[in-house]
């Protein structure tokens, strides 16, 4: 079970010194409401409850027995956070109370929650209820349990018997509840059937491979239990109370058809047709010694039945499925690959820092197209944790390190959550969907309310004691939403919990904004956070809030708080010194606006690029502000931006050839080291090209890495730095869910 999310709270039904929330709405010491914390569907989620029946109820049952569901008529998709508690009696005397604890529990790894209401206390003699198919969508029965809550009753105490109802799921689309016969007392059914998420196609919902020197480690998820499939038969068959055993076979190259036969017993190194067996038994991973020679092995994993019955119903001849996993041993400082999903968006770095702030273990985060993120171990290439998320991750995960010395990651994702994970450990810190109709693609930022690892220090200073003040010394994440149409929203969370701390709606505020696809820029000097959109109508793409209150920025004219550059679909970057913040459109302009006044310094540069900018553009801080790297289709460029203007006089004049480029290649998105800039390209190779270099030989090529066949990426940030600052390695991610971690020597030469 993954993406738990569970609020819980306390209240009681009864006299006015029930401790606890206020009666409900509706009659007096008879129902009670309540209100989660966070909106959630209440098509993923679950409730349970426990009561505590007061001294005088004397074993009546409508006083204690308790029904709960949500307040609101239920549409799948749309949030709700009230709940209603109902009883059948009521009582004035406060030993007639009723204390009731519950939680909610929001699953968003794809598990679905039916609900329903049978009844109305009203009196009634049924003894079978059948809720068919008209009202109850089919489920599978080997993942599913029936959970129900029940109000009603009589007035005496030998009136229990109308109220013990049974739940059974007796078909895929019918729900029965029967109480004894003869019974003829009041009733109400709140009812849940509750559908866990299982793996598709293989009771393995993840396999990782980790490649250093000459050891591969393998890992998979633990398997509780599995299906065989056999027609339309589904039978359930379980590994008693504890983790199915596995085993996993390794063949060479990218195919393994191989498969055990069930029955068999195998020892460790048996041979399956061209596979060998490399684990059986009890565990969830393996560590294989294999000589670095380029050779690719693929893993695959089956769980494995107590009478040596096995099960991976994977029929992929590549070796991504989700129970299985290639990889090569070409002698990078690491190699690692998960399963079922592209891993372009390389990893970020991050550092996790003891209580006292020194260095400890450093990290490294990605996210994937398969729903997944991962936590390594940046020196092994270990995998620290690897967790499911409700939809694909688009961008690049954020690191924050929080001011109550937590270093967590944050995820944004496609089925709208922001999630925040710890990123030493990988625990679940919290998640939130802000609206059920939310979609995600940028990253999340964050405003620190001590940025103690910033190039600017704001302490001190007004900006800095305004923010503190404003939010009790907290830290904000800001996200951007990319939902149909133009219903965008900007939201603020708190970062140790994600509870919403401001919403800012363009639409409320009698603008059109675009999706978001590129991460928001916060401005610590100003407190202020730089909104990014597409641009498909002309409207404004780029909008300027006030991180204090969640409003447009109050500005002095001639300046503004909103601009129309175009269509923006590359992450603008701030100069070093806080002054200009320039930006790219994906018509090939240039732009850039002056922090100070709000202004255009130019909306459209004279220069017109090939293609707009892939990904990051960097601004060298060695040099006055404004001297810029970023890649586009035709190759990598050098720009002078910090004048009125960027034209073909603006290019680098120590760059002898300028774009520069590798003959029948893209190079994609940049990262600059002190003295390379870096770019990996579409036919799988790193390259490495000189900074500077009087007269021209700036931008000239001085190494090469191969890692792939096809695109590769680096990382946004994607370099390692050692103790000493220095750029000690390259992240690159490719589209078949490997990670590559290049080393470089202290010259940034390829190891």
């Amino acid at each position: 079970m993954e993406g738990a999310f569970v609020q819980r709270g306390t209240l009681c039904i009864g006299s006015s010194s029930c401790t606890g929330t206020a009666n409900g709405s509706g009659a007096a010491e008879q129902d009670n409401t309540a209100t989660l914390a966070t909106a959630v569907d209440p098509c993923k989620t679950f409730l349970l409850l426990t009561r505590e029946a007061g001294t005088a109820t004397a074993g009546v049952d409508s006083l204690y027995f308790v029904s709960a569901d949500f307040s609101s008529a239920v549409t799948c998709g749309v949030t709700q956070s009230g709940l209603t508690f109902r009883r059948n009696n009521r009582n004035t005397t406060s030993t007639d109370d009723v204390s009731i604890s519950y939680e909610a529990v929001t699953l968003s790894d794809g598990t679905a929650v039916r609900r329903g209401v049978q009844g109305a206390l009203t009196a009634a003699s049924n003894a079978l209820i059948t809720q068919t198919t008209s009202a109850f969508t089919a489920v599978d029965l080997t993942e599913s349990v029936p959970l129900i809550s029940v109000a009603g009753g009589g007035t005496a105490a030998t009136d229990l018997t109308g109220l013990l109802w049974t739940a059974n799921i007796n078909a895929t689309t019918t729900e029965q509840f029967a109480r004894l016969v003869g019974t003829n007392f009041v009733y109400e059914i709140r009812y849940q059937a509750v559908q866990f998420f299982r793996c598709q196609n293989s009771p393995i919902c993840s396999v990782a491979a980790t490649q250093q020197s000459n050891n591969v480690t393998v890992t998979w998820s633990n398997v509780f239990q599995f299906t065989t499939n056999s027609g339309s038969t589904n039978t359930l068959n379980r590994c008693g109370n504890a983790a199915c055993d596995a085993l996993v076979l390794r063949a060479v190259n990218q195919v393994n058809t191989d498969a055990p036969v069930n029955g068999t017993n195998y020892a460790l190194n048996a041979t399956i047709g061209s596979s060998t067996v490399r684990f059986n038994g009890t565990g969830t991973s393996l560590t294989d010694s294999l000589a670095v020679d380029g050779t690719t092995y693929c893993y695959k994993v089956f769980a494995k039945f107590p009478t040596n019955q096995y099960v991976n119903m994977s029929s992929s001849s590549t070796c991504i499925a989700s129970s299985e996993m290639a990889i090569a041993m070409k002698g990078f400082a690491w190699t690692y690959s998960t399963s079922g999903g592209s891993a372009l968006r390389a990893p970020i770095p991050g550092v996790n820092l003891a209580a006292n702030l020194t260095a400890a273990t450093t990290r490294a985060f990605a996210g994937t197209n398969g729903n997944r993120v991962v936590i390594l171990n940046s020196s092994t290439g270990a995998q620290v944790q690897s967790t499911s998320t409700a939809g694909a991750v688009q961008g690049y995960l954020t690191w924050v390190p929080m001011s109550n010395n937590t270093q967590a990651m944050i995820v944004t994702d496609q089925d709208g959550f922001v999630t925040a994970f710890n990123a030493d450990t990988g625990a679940l810190l919290w998640t939130r969907q802000p609206s059920s109709t939310t979609i995600f693609q940028a990253p999340a930022s964050a405003q620190i309310a001590t940025p103690l690892f910033f190039g600017y220090d704001a302490t001190g200073t007004a900006a800095f004691n305004a923010f503190n003040s404003a939010f009790g010394g907290g830290d904000l994440i800001y996200v951007v939403t990319a939902n149909t149409a133009t219903t965008q929203k900007v939201y603020a969370l708190k970062a140790t919990d994600g509870t919403i701390q401001w919403t800012w709606d363009p639409q409320a505020a009698g603008f059109t904004m675009d999706i978001a696809t590129v991460q928001p820029q916060v401005d610590y000097r100003r407190n202020r956070l730089y909104v990014f959109g597409r641009s498909t109508g002309g409207e404004n793409s780029i909008f300027v809030l006030n991180t204090l209150t969640g409003a447009l920025a109050t500005v002095s004219s001639p300046g503004s708080n909103k601009f129309a550059p175009g269509d923006i679909q590359t992450a603008p970057t701030m100069s070093w010194d806080g002054t200009v913040l320039y930006c790219s459109t994906s018509a090939g302009k240039l732009c850039a606006i002056d922090l100070t006044t709000l202004q255009f310094k130019y909306q459209s540069s004279t220069l017109t690029l090939d293609s707009q900018i892939k990904g990051f553009v960097w601004e060298d801080i060695f040099y006055p502000i404004g001297r810029l790297y970023f890649a586009t289709t035709s190759g990598l460029w050098c720009v002078n931006a910090a004048g009125s203007d960027v034209n073909t006089a603006s290019k680098c004049t120590d760059w002898g050839t300028n774009p520069v480029s590798v003959s029948g290649e893209i190079l994609t998105q940049p990262y600059l080291g002190w003295s390379n800039l870096f770019s990996a390209s579409d036919k799988g190779s790193v390259y490495a090209f000189k900074l500077y270099g009087a007269p021209t030989d700036g931008g000239t090529q001085v190494g090469t890495k191969a890692v792939e066949s096809s695109t590769v990426q680096l990382g946004s940030p994607g370099g390692e730095l050692d103790a000493d600052g220095l750029v000690s390695a390259l992240y690159v991610g490719a589209a078949n869910g490997r990670i590559y971690k290049v080393g470089l020597t202290a010259s940034e030469d390829f190891q």
